[in-house]
């Protein structure tokens, strides 16, 4: 609700720009074919499931009109090596124990350098195009990162 009420701020004068609160887990309050173009950067990769990430993605699909484009990041790669993972969800359990115990978040982060544990879900390129192409649409790479969140790509839902 906050990052809506600052898009409304900065952006309400905007003519033909509407801000909506989605809380589901789909986009049933759109009608299928109602955006020419579905834009998603940084969101995806905190979706706990890769299943509910692909839920996301058909429903961007969904929510195209035909010749319309999908433009998201998602990482494609596991981000944590496979002794890093544990530490880091340690130190996550660490933070809300402190911050349960009333130190303030922002001493956590800036003082102590202690933050919550962030699942990144991921899904390999190979993965994305096959899962695009089983929904009739083209699966671009525009930029692939090994190392960080910056895989991105562009589908275009066919006319």
């Amino acid at each position: 609700p906050t990052m809506v009420e600052r898009s409304r701020g900065r952006f309400g004068e905007v003519t033909g720009l509407r801000f909506v609160l989605n809380q589901t887990k789909d986009l049933a309050q759109f009608a299928d074919g109602s955006f020419d173009l579905v834009f998603s950067l940084i969101t995806l990769q905190h979706i706990g499931k890769k299943e509910w990430v692909q839920g996301f993605l058909r429903e961007f699909t969904r929510v195209l009109r035909p010749g319309g484009v999908l433009y998201f990041q998602l990482p494609s790669v596991e981000l944590y090596p496979p002794w890093k993972k544990p530490l880091l969800q340690l130190r996550g359990r660490f933070f809300h124990w402190l911050v349960a115990s009333g130190v303030p978040e922002q001493l956590c982060y800036r003082r102590l350098r202690i933050e919550p544990f962030m699942n990144m879900t991921f899904m390999t390129v190979a993965e994305t195009k096959q899962f695009f192409a089983a929904l009739g649409c083209t699966c671009d790479l525009v930029c692939e990162s090994a190392h960080t969140t910056k895989t991105k790509y562009l589908v275009r839902k066919p006319a």
